[in-house]
């Protein structure tokens, strides 16, 4: 009896082997049961039922394609050659627009012609108003020049008492 007290233990680690299970089956299904060991004989008569127990409903079964992965890779390189295909033709067959253009008001203008027309009127506008701007400091230059020989009169002053 020592020796099912050692089974037990070893069957509740997991460590027993088929024999050794069919043993402690067999001890339980006999009636002389120690008294410590009693806890266990319905442990055991309830693995007796479930393996007795028989399935009603059938169970479903699948079929596995070992090749299916294989499948959706082929098909996710397909479709993914076929998009860029697809986005080369597009590329390709684009109206071509030329890359000399200007934006004008929000407006894209392709007309060379225009835009430097355009351009010069904008350039000679500025050139006016920088010249405008300029007036005041050319009348200070001829101020200056005016005075140029009055800022000299000093040096005339020093050579004539020295």
């Amino acid at each position: 009896m020592e020796k099912m007290s050692e089974l037990i233990e070893k069957y509740f680690r997991g460590e027993t082997t088929l024999a050794e299970e069919i043993t402690l089956n067999d001890y339980f299904k006999s009636g002389d049961i120690k008294a410590e060991h009693v806890v266990y004989q319905y442990l055991f008569e309830a693995f007796d039922l479930e393996r007795n127990e028989k399935i009603e409903v059938p169970l479903k079964t699948f079929e596995v394609f070992p090749s299916r992965r294989k499948n959706i890779w082929l098909k996710t390189l397909s479709y993914s050659g076929i998009a860029a295909a697809l986005v080369f033709a597009l590329w390709i067959q684009r109206p071509h627009r030329s890359d000399d253009f200007a934006i004008i008001s929000g407006k894209r203008i392709e007309n060379q012609e225009y835009v430097k027309k355009y351009a010069t009127a904008k350039l000679n506008k500025v050139n006016d108003i920088l010249r405008s701007s300029m007036e005041p400091l050319q009348s200070l230059n001829k101020v200056k020049k005016a005075m140029k020989p009055l800022r000299d009169m000093p040096d005339l002053k020093n050579e004539t008492t020295e």
